[in-house]
């Protein structure tokens, strides 16, 4: 016999499927470390221990995000304020605009198209 009918081992004595097996649970776990390590790294020491993300909800809102964290806590203090005093105001704008949105879809996806409509309900928004 020789010993070229017999294939080389792997020096790890792993085959395929456990190397796969491995590499997934790896995968997993860094996953999972990643998600915990970034809801602790998430929280404001300085804070009441609120996330930031809930403390920044009406400045995120607005699209301020990044811009809004860089403005100082008292900034961001008034900011805040003047965005909920508004807030009736801001949701009727945003339903007027969701339901201009819905019509330019609509418009969008009419058959026979009609780009005169589209232009119409665009111009409106």
């Amino acid at each position: 016999m020789s010993d070229d009918a017999i294939p080389p081992r792997d020096p790890s004595g792993l085959t395929g499927w456990m190397k796969v097996l491995l590499f997934s649970s790896l995968a997993v776990n860094l996953l999972i470390v990643g998600a915990v390590a970034g809801l602790l790294l998430r929280n404001d020491p300085g804070s009441s221990g609120k996330p930031t993300a809930a403390r920044d909800i009406s400045l995120r809102d607005m699209g301020y995000g990044v811009f809004g964290r860089a403005l100082s806590k008292e900034d961001q203090k008034k900011l805040n304020r003047a965005i909920r005093r508004q807030a009736r105001p801001l949701a009727e704008n945003r339903r007027e605009l969701r339901r201009q949105t819905q019509l330019l879809v609509e418009a969008l996806r009419a058959e026979p198209f009609d780009p005169e409509r589209v232009r119409e309900i665009a111009d409106q928004m």
